[in-house]
């Protein structure tokens, strides 16, 4: 048993909060590819296990896939530097958890007690900023969403009103979400606690309402485009609204993981197995926060890719619009989702 004061700690806790520490850190890793230059044994193994890089692979894919296989535009740009601040927010991440864990592990790895109070007692810069990055890819990635459903709802902010006004209180969250974690520990009384968990649920919950009506804005859109006859394949309309939801469902899956785990309180009690939830939850959202949009952006590109290498000839199934100088903003917004000058 650890004890730190009149804080006393069985055994198992404390193996509960280092296996989710260590394999949370080791998620992250895998999904994001990059590691650091290490010649502890731990690291190795660490870099071994995780040298796949998913999501660096398929930044590095839809990079390619915007910059070399598409004309540039402005809202490729857009989404381009979007993407890329993203990926830049997961790579900071990472680097900080290793910095941390090899600070956990290795420095104070002289005893399971010392790996584990030091596990609880990171600095306070570090937990702010942890926080920030976090915050950062809520807000990048709801942006995106948002920029693209006001252009496929044809420029009219009336409609997307209601998101507008969900993304403006997911900022304010994050903000004061930010200010908590600077001015409150890690181990902190029960009390300050509460507060925090309350605002950062709140935030969490907010962006899953941004992206769920956004998301259900523009596949609205795209099935009144359809019944309304600006589109006139099924099929193709199904595909590319399917690539859409499918993107911003795994995102909202996680997340909404993460705001459920702020209202059972034994997910953040040390004392309890849960515990162990934050962590790996945490982990996933950082990243799919920013894999999610660029999965899309990807598979958009691709699908627009074989459009503009496929014959000017089109059988029935494939999708078509109305002559472009009779198109209206909505329906030029749509088709920009298609041929990618918007994604």
């Amino acid at each position: 048993m650890a004890s730190q004061g009149d804080l006393s700690i069985p055994a198992n806790i404390e193996n509960h909060i280092l296996y989710a520490s260590l394999n949370s850190s080791m998620l992250g890793n895998l999904l994001i590819g990059i590691f650091p230059n290490s010649k502890a044994v731990l690291s190795i193994m660490i870099n071994i296990t995780n040298s796949a890089g998913i999501y660096t692979v398929t930044y590095g894919g839809t990079v390619y896939l915007l910059f070399f296989k598409s004309t540039s535009t402005v809202s490729r740009q857009v989404v381009l530097a979007a993407i890329s601040l993203l990926y830049l927010l997961s790579i900071t991440d990472a680097i900080l958890q290793w910095y941390f864990l090899n600070v956990s592990f290795i420095v104070h790895g002289d005893s399971r007690d010392s790996i584990f109070w030091e596990s609880l007692s990171a600095p306070l810069w570090l937990s702010t900023v942890n926080s920030a990055l976090l915050s950062a890819s809520f807000i990048v990635s709801d942006g995106l969403l948002i920029w693209r459903c006001y252009h496929v709802w044809g420029r009219r902010l009336k409609v997307i009103a209601f998101p507008i006004i969900l993304y403006g209180a997911e900022i304010a969250l994050s903000v004061a979400d930010l200010v908590l974690q600077a001015t409150i520990p890690l181990i902190s009384s029960p009390e300050e606690a509460s507060i925090e968990n309350k605002v950062a649920t709140a935030q969490q919950f907010t962006s899953l309402g941004t992206t769920a009506t956004t998301t259900f804005l523009i596949g609205w859109m795209f099935f009144s485009a359809f019944k309304n006859g600006a589109l006139h394949s099924e099929s193709q309309y199904t595909r590319i609204l399917v690539i859409i939801v499918e993107s911003s469902a795994i995102y909202s899956v996680i997340l909404t993981l993460s705001a459920v785990a702020g209202v059972i309180p034994q997910t953040y009690t040390i004392e309890s197995p849960l515990s162990q939830w934050d962590y790996y939850v945490t982990t996933l959202l950082m990243n799919v926060s920013g894999l999610a949009p660029t999965v899309m952006v990807a598979r958009l590109a691709l699908r627009s890719s074989k459009n503009a290498n496929a014959s000017d000839t089109r059988s029935d199934d494939d999708m078509r619009f109305r002559n472009a100088q009779s198109l209206t903003d909505t329906e030029k917004g749509l088709r920009g989702v298609i041929t990618l000058d918007i994604v």
